[in-house]
């Protein structure tokens, strides 16, 4: 295998284990139980959309005021939030998420839910997409229209068993 091939199987392999060991709901701060459910419940998969970590903060600002989660400090927050967007949302942090001309954090292909919707069904399952059926070749070849302006006789001489 090329080196970038086996490179990015190791780099797969690593943050498989890496999520299996922090994805243990009982090894998690209250913290990062709070950041957890904001993710799950306010922050949904869209794979054109991206956000940065102020917007992020605001967010999380607004879900406190609602009472959704639990208060903590910005600082906080923002060092928790990367851990917590690769285990929901398999989001890593980026560095490359344009906002007024400028870079600025984020992370891509995640985006906001709106305050108090639930997931929906679709945003929780990927979209079955419906497979071609093509309708089968007519196999009879007796005409299936009839032209008026042709005589016709009407006669069967399909064999028929009795």
């Amino acid at each position: 295998m090329p080196y970038t091939t086996t490179s990015l199987i190791r780099q797969a392999i690593t943050i498989l284990r890496q999520s299996l060991e922090t994805s243990k709901p009982n090894t998690l701060t209250p913290n990062e139980r709070a950041i957890d459910h904001f993710n799950r419940e306010i922050i949904t998969l869209e794979a054109d959309s991206d956000i940065s970590c102020s917007e992020l903060w605001e967010m999380f600002n607004e879900a406190i005021g609602l009472g959704l989660v639990l208060p903590m400090k910005k600082a906080d927050f923002l060092k928790l939030l990367p851990d917590s967007m690769q285990r929901v949302h398999c989001a890593r942090k980026s560095h490359n998420v344009q906002r007024d001309g400028h870079r600025v954090r984020g992370f891509k292909g995640v985006g906001p839910r709106p305050i108090g919707r639930p997931p929906t069904a679709a945003e929780l399952e990927p979209p079955i997409e419906p497979e071609l059926v093509l309708d089968p070749p007519d196999l009879d070849p007796r005409p299936t229209e009839v032209d008026p302006t042709v005589p016709t006789i009407i006669e069967d001489n399909w064999p028929v068993k009795l």
